[in-house]
């Protein structure tokens, strides 16, 4: 077993799996752009999106969307996207949205391309009892990449 690590909130949680994966192919997009996608553009970066995850996951083992597996309760995520400009404050989160909803559990009509790495994409942050325990998200200048590092956790009380 490992050592329990603490969140930035104060919380002790301990390590039960993890996965790391990078990704070239498809830019993560900023809210400012975000916000002026058509829902079928949105849409279609968000399955060139999926397909990249799925790949990668599959790469590192992870096979998502099989019987046998069981979404991710709860989670920690880490995120270092580099790229030759800069997002700003609200940018760098934001752009996470496609990805999140990549990585949680698919639903018929609201998210068609999820692939059930984790359970969903509610804040746990603070006690809250959502999925995602922790986020954090680094900006790193050079050529376009995200390095995603998920992160089962169990909860302490």
């Amino acid at each position: 077993m490992t050592e329990p690590i603490l969140l930035p909130d104060g919380r002790a949680v301990r390590v039960l799996r993890s996965v790391t994966f990078t990704l070239t192919g498809t830019p993560l997009i900023g809210t400012n752009d975000l916000k002026r996608k058509h829902p079928r553009e949105y849409a279609a970066h968000r399955r060139d999106l999926a397909q990249q995850v799925q790949v990668a996951l599959a790469q590192q083992g992870v096979r998502t969307g099989t019987a046998a597996w069981v979404p991710w309760e709860h989670v920690t995520v880490a995120v270092a996207l580099r790229h030759p400009g800069s997002f700003d404050a609200d940018n760098k989160h934001g752009c996470l949205k496609a990805l999140f909803d990549v990585l949680q559990r698919p639903h018929v009509t609201r998210n068609p391309d999820g692939l059930g790495l984790i359970h969903d994409d509610s804040d746990g942050e603070y006690g809250r009892g959502g999925c995602i325990q922790s986020s954090l998200v680094r900006q790193i200048t050079g050529s376009w990449a995200v390095t995603v590092e998920v992160r089962q956790v169990q909860v302490h009380a």
